[in-house]
C-alpha cells in the first residue's frame, strides 16, 4: 500500500480542478456554477483519490479522476434550476381554471 505525500494530494487536486473546470463547461447554466464545480472538484478529487488510496485502487488518481465524474454530477443533478426558474418566467400551477358543470335534472 502507498503512503499518502504531498505529491499525491497535488495529483488528487489537480485532477479534481480538470474535471471540475470540464464539468462545468459541459453543464453550463444548468446545474451549480463554473466556479462551484472546480472547488467541488478539488474537494472531490482529493476525497476520491485519499478513498482510492486506503482500498487500494491503483495509486487512486486514476480512481479520483473516474469517480469524481459522478461526485459532480450528484451535486449537479440535485441543485437543477431550470433557466425558467433562473428568469422568472415560470407559470405557478395554481392557476387551474374548471368549468362549471351543469346540473341534470
Amino acid at each position: 500500500m502507498e503512503e499518502l505525500t504531498l505529491t499525491l494530494i497535488y495529483w488528487y487536486a489537480s485532477v479534481g480542478l480538470f474535471v471540475g473546470f470540464l464539468f462545468g463547461l459541459i453543464i453550463e447554466r444548468e446545474g451549480i456554477s463554473l466556479e462551484a464545480n472546480v472547488f467541488w472538484g478539488f474537494v472531490g478529487g482529493i476525497l476520491m483519490g485519499i478513498i482510492g488510496l486506503i482500498f487500494g485502487i491503483v495509486d487512486g488518481v486514476f480512481f479520483s479522476f473516474f469517480t469524481n465524474w459522478a461526485f459532480l454530477f450528484l451535486i449537479n443533478v440535485f441543485h437543477q434550476h431550470h433557466v425558467e426558474d433562473i428568469l422568472g418566467e415560470i407559470e405557478h400551477p395554481a392557476h387551474v381554471h374548471h368549468s362549471k358543470r351543469k346540473a341534470n335534472k
